[in-house]
Parts: structure tokens; sequence; C-alpha cells
């Protein structure tokens, strides 16, 4: 009785010992994961390297702002017995602004990477009101209307291909490179135009022919800001502090349209000096105010259709998943099997799980991701079922295994296509994976009783 007794708890000993054995062995294989996940993080840098050097060639995202008209003026204020006079600035939006265009995507490669660029042609029509400085008790004899201009925001000028000229009420004016007030708008264009007290409204039309990259960003000013795009884009991405009121997309591109009131933002349609800061860096800020808080920038962005990197890496924070599962299929096999499993071969198709992520990266950098990660979840499961048949000398096991694994791999890649929805499905396929892995772990008996399994299960190792 002694005897049996010290068998059970020699049993139960050896059963715990294992399951230890096996939890170090899920965490050390971590390490290959994170290895992995660091070689994702460095392609995926070295990816961004590459199309900022390609956008440095062609042209940045761009971000339009304008135009604006600023009118200079004499302001004097005394200090001692002196009169000093300074030259301050009173700076005018658009009653309505409308902007349409089309985006002509292109791609360009560099190695095996590439860079979504494109060209567009804006068009930009609009009005003034009257220019009218006396609300701000201005003297009219103190404004400089002769040096009145016109600013247009461009955030990266190396983009314009062709000259700029403004129809400012029936007359042609051309354009000048740089802003006369960086602390207004940072980088763009400045025309002198001109304007007078008497004139009631001013008409203005021009077209912008333009390169950027990636994205193509609007600051909406004025009363009223109307912006029409269409492109072969398949894939856009809106993004800013505003939505397209209206918006199609299909097989054959997109259009979208946007309509911005004054009421919809954070400034007014004019303002004097540095009151409020408007600049090409998709933000508008009051003075002292260091915060993003205020930023009015919305436009599109032309989105490559799938991320391989971010999806490879999301692919290997369930590296642990894997691991954990194959690991206990295996080892609840050996128990059934009354097979013993030696801790290098529990290593060696741990290792074939973490080749799956490398092997996937490798492949999805030359086709598409969806073939890759098929072709990379095959060659595992093959591998590793092909292992478990030698192991276990059982034809049986090789395909329970290739049956779970293709299992988890289908669950995965379920999981990185469905975003928005991958918390709640993965933890439902969590709940059933947990319940069924509870009930298997029943039929052990986990103290030892002479014999390991409650129900007696007789296998043919042949089959």
């Amino acid at each position: 009785m002694e005897n049996l007794n010290i068998k059970k708890n020699v049993e139960g000993f050896s059963i715990s010992l294992k399951l230890i054995l096996i939890a170090a062995l899920i965490l050390g294989l971590l390490i290959p994961s994170g290895m992995i996940l660091m070689l994702i993080r460095e392609r995926k840098e070295r990816q961004a390297e590459t199309i900022n050097e390609i956008s440095s060639k062609w042209a940045y995202a761009q971000i339009l702002c304008g135009p604006i008209i600023t009118i200079p003026y004499i302001s004097r204020y005394k200090e001692g017995d002196k009169i000093i006079e300074t030259t301050e600035y009173a700076h005018f939006t658009p009653q309505e602004l409308n902007i349409t265009g089309n985006l002509m995507p292109q791609r360009r490669y560099r190695g095996i990477y590439n860079v979504v660029v494109y060209r567009t042609v804006l068009s930009f029509k609009g009005n003034f009101n009257q220019l009218n400085l006396s609300k701000w008790n201005i003297n009219e004899n103190d404004v400089r209307w002769n040096d009145a201009f016109m600013s247009i925001g461009i955030q990266d000028m190396r983009g314009i291909n062709k000259k700029i000229s403004i129809l400012w009420n029936n007359n042609n004016y051309d354009s000048e490179p740089g802003t006369k007030l960086t602390n207004l708008l940072q980088s763009g264009i400045n025309i002198k135009i001109p304007v007078n007290l008497s004139m009631t409204s001013y008409q203005f039309s021009f077209d912008l022919d333009l390169n950027g990259s990636e994205s193509l960003e609007f600051i909406p000013i004025g009363s009223e800001t109307n912006v029409r795009l269409n492109s072969s884009w398949k894939n856009p991405s809106f993004q800013g502090s505003f939505i397209p009121k209206e918006k199609s997309v299909n097989e054959s591109g997109f259009n979208a349209s946007w309509k911005i009131i004054e009421l919809n933002l954070n400034y007014p349609n004019q303002w004097l000096n540095d009151q409020y800061k408007i600049n090409t860096k998709s933000n508008l800020k009051t003075p002292n105010d260091n915060s993003d808080a205020l930023n009015s920038a919305f436009g599109v962005t032309l989105a490559q259709s799938v991320d391989i990197y971010q999806m490879t890496e999301r692919s290997v924070k369930y590296a642990i998943l894997f691991l954990a599962l194959t690991f206990l299929i295996i080892f609840f096999a050996e128990m059934l099997m009354n097979k013993r499993v030696h801790a290098i071969q529990y290593i060696l198709i741990g290792i074939a799980l973490c080749l799956f992520y490398s092997l996937l990266i490798a492949l999805a950098e030359y086709i598409y991701f969806s073939i890759a990660y098929l072709i990379a979840a095959l060659t595992v499961i093959g591998l590793i079922s092909v292992f478990t048949k030698s192991v276990f000398n059982s034809i049986r096991m090789a395909f329970n295994m290739a049956a779970v694994l293709t299992t988890l791999y289908a669950f995965l890649f379920i999981l990185l296509k469905l975003e928005d929805y991958a918390l709640l499905f993965g933890n439902i396929g969590l709940v059933v994976i947990i319940g069924l892995v509870m009930y298997i772990s029943q039929k052990i008996n986990w103290y030892g009783d002479g014999n390991t399994f409650t129900d007696t299960i007789n296998e043919d190792p042949a089959k």
C-alpha cells in the first residue's frame, strides 16, 4: 500500500514537473518571438526611411491654406515724450471659398518598397466681402492700401509644377515665392493685389498644379469652405477634424465633398496681427497656446490597402497563444498515448511556430499578404504535422495536429482582418479554446493512480 502511494506521488510530481518545464519552454521561446518582432520593426523603419527618401525628391504630404488678404496699417503709441509708429496687420479670409480637384496617384518604387505619390490640379474660386478696418477704430488715413497682399499657404513648395497667377476682379496678377508673414503662414506664396475701401466685394480664382505624397489636407478659413475631390484611388482614408458630407468609394475610385462654415471653427474670418496664427502644420493656435487643440485641418490619405508590417506585428502578439495551445495538445497526446516527448522535441516544434512570423514577413514583402500568410501557414503546419507523426508514430495524431493548427491560423487570419471587431471575436475564440482545454483536462488524473487518464484509451500506434 505504501509503495502504491509512493507511485501515485511520483506520477503526480512527474506530471507537475513536465508542466512546469513546458511553461518554462513557452517563456523561453518568447525570446525568439521578440527578436522577430524587432526584425519586423526594423523593416518597418527601413520602409519609412525609403518613403521619406522618395517623398523628399517628389514632395511631402501637402497641407494648403488660404487665400488670406493682409492689409498693413500704421499704429501709434506714446513712449515718454515720443510718438512711436509701428506697422501692424489686419487679416481677412474669404466670404466663400470653393475648391475642386482631381488626385492622380502614382506608385514610386525603391527596391522592394513603394510609396504612393500624386499630382493634383486644384481650382480655387471665391469672393471676399468689403475689407473694412473701421470695426477696430483704425483711421482710414493710417491704412496702407497700396501694400495689401494675398497669402496662400503651401506645405511643400517643391511640389508646385506651374507658375501661379490669380484672377482678381477680372485682372491677372502673378505670385511671388514665400510668405511675407511667416508667423501667419510658414510657407507658401504671396500676391500683391489692389484693394480699397470703396469696393464692396472681390472675386478671385486660380489653379494650383501640385505634387505631393500620401495625403492632401486643407485648413478651412472664411465664412464657408467647400471642397470637392475625386481620384482613381480605391482605398482612401478620410482624416482630420471634418469628415466628408458626401462620399462614394468603389472600384473606380472615390468622390468626396466637404462643407465647413465659420461656426464650425475656433477662429473668426478677420483678425489683427498675431491674435490667431494659421500655419501649414495642420494646426491653428492662439497666442501662448502650445497645444494642438485647435487643429482644424481635414483631407484624404491615399492609404495602402494592406500594411504588411502592422499586420505581421499584430500576429506576433499572439505567439504565446500558439505556443501554449500547441504544447498543451502535445502534452495531452503524450499522456493519452503513454508516449514521452523530449524537451528538445518541444523546442523544435516551438521554433517551427516562431518561424511562421519571419517567413510571413519575408514573403509579404514580395507578394500579397493573404497569399504570403497561406504559404507560411501551410509550411509550418506541414512541418509540425510530419514531425508529430514521427514523434508519436501515429498518422491520426499528425492529422489532429494539422487540424488544430489550421484552425488556429484561420482564427488568427480572421483577427487580423477584423480590426474593428478583433477584440470581441478574439475573446469569443479564447473562451471556446479554454472550454475545449478544460474538457480534455478532465480526462487526466493529475495526482496519478497508476492510470493517467480516467478513461482507458487504447490506440493502435500504426493508425
